[in-house]
């Protein structure tokens, strides 16, 4: 060709290829800023994921367990619990007379299903259902003619509450609610005594039926 040179022309081929790859480079520098802010992204999107699945279990499970107390709640409602009826044939024999005495239209039978596992503080409590919540609260109402009778001195009657409505009688009662008092203090540093002045709902058996 006349009028270029051979070296002229391989200096304008160079340029021509040098700016084309420096423009490659930038945009592959440039693609590949946006993968990393893609990729960055979508880790957040999986962590919030992540999070969002934890609490959706936990939400899940919370509801299993309230489904769960409900429940239980309502298999309770119709039944009595008789504390302190020895557990022997004459125990029984005075269960059978006592709700006689606060249920009169009762008929039985009287099946022995004890609360709990045996142990030696004493019996264990005794369960036992009626036909409705409502005969339930009738019978509840007639202990007081209990008082006249002295043989059932050691007996006392009680609802079938599941351990949380246990735990949240104990709590509204003087007793539970100066012992939370009590522990939020000591967790505060405001109570550093470490000597127990009183009993109260940490003494009580949870596990037995009130």
């Amino acid at each position: 060709m006349s009028g270029i040179t051979e070296d002229t022309l391989r200096r304008v081929v160079e340029e021509v290829v040098n700016k084309a790859n420096d423009k490659l480079l930038e945009e592959v520098r440039s693609l590949t800023q946006e993968v990393s802010k893609i990729k960055a992204k979508t880790d957040n999107l999986e962590k919030r994921i992540d999070g969002v699945e934890a609490d959706v279990v936990r939400e899940m499970a919370a509801v299993r367990e309230e489904l769960k107390e409900q429940q239980q709640r309502v298999i309770r409602m119709s039944n009595l619990v008789l504390m302190g009826v020895p557990e022997s044939g004459e125990g029984l024999k005075l269960a059978v007379k006592l709700m006689g005495v606060i249920y009169p239209t009762w008929t039985g039978p009287l099946i022995d299903n004890r609360i709990g596992v045996p142990n030696k503080k004493g019996p264990r409590p005794l369960r036992i259902p009626l036909p409705s919540a409502s005969e339930r609260a009738k019978a509840l109402r007639e202990c007081v003619k209990l008082k006249e009778h002295r043989e059932f001195d050691k007996i006392s009657v009680r609802r079938d509450l599941t351990k949380i409505q246990q735990q949240e009688i104990q709590l509204r009662s003087p007793v539970g609610t100066r012992s939370a008092k009590k522990r939020k203090r000591q967790q505060t540093g405001e109570d550093n005594s470490s000597k127990k002045h009183m009993t109260g709902i940490d003494d009580m058996d949870l596990g037995s039926t009130q």
